[in-house]
């Protein structure tokens, strides 16, 4: 009688092939992982870039509706005119321009980095001229005025030039995010104000 031998593998040919799938597991797995902090990381930085978005636009829209001859500006922000009053109705003339009452129900609005933190100040006129700004990073809340913290992580906020009329905002933020690594955001966005 003759024995047919069943070929199956080996012990050494199951160790082998199981090595193998592990380490084609193990691949997949950094690959996915690495995949996954990628895909993060750019949910986090457009999100960031979203939330500049909206905080320049926003000042942007304030600064078209501000007086130019009204601006001010130093190291720390600037501020100006607004035509709207203490109720934030926005103030037209008979042509549909904006109008500047220069009473205590016009508000100034004022834009300042303090800190890491970018805020807006609406405070009301003071009769005689400009706000202050000489303490602006320092800017102490007035009766009547609302502060507000616009974005925080701010590495630099200026307003160029503030004497030619369209004035430029410039704004820029940088986030360390879980990785530890650095990012950073800024925009520009131009503004022709009312003269």
């Amino acid at each position: 009688m003759k024995h047919k031998h069943k070929k199956g593998m080996t012990l050494v040919e199951v160790l082998v092939s199981t090595i193998v799938c592990l380490l084609l597991m193990g691949i997949a797995l950094t690959t996915l992982i690495a995949g996954k902090k990628m895909w993060q990381a750019s949910i986090d930085r457009g999100g960031e870039r979203q939330d500049v978005s909206v905080a320049l636009f926003k000042i942007a829209q304030e600064l078209r509706q501000g007086k130019f001859s009204t601006v001010s500006t130093n190291s720390a922000g600037f501020c100006f005119l607004s035509a709207r009053n203490s109720n934030s109705i926005f103030l037209t003339d008979a042509n549909g321009q904006p109008y500047y009452t220069y009473t205590n129900t016009s508000q100034y609005i004022l834009y300042y980095k303090s800190g890491s933190n970018l805020y807006r100040n609406r405070t009301p006129y003071v009769s005689g001229g400009a706000v202050a700004l000489a303490n602006m990073s320092t800017y102490q809340v007035t009766s009547g005025a609302t502060v507000t913290k616009i974005i925080p992580n701010v590495s630099s906020f200026s307003l160029n030039p503030s004497n030619v009329n369209p004035v430029t905002v410039n704004l820029s933020v940088q986030v360390t995010n879980k990785n530890g690594k650095t990012d950073s955001q800024s925009l520009s966005l131009p503004c022709l104000m009312q003269n």
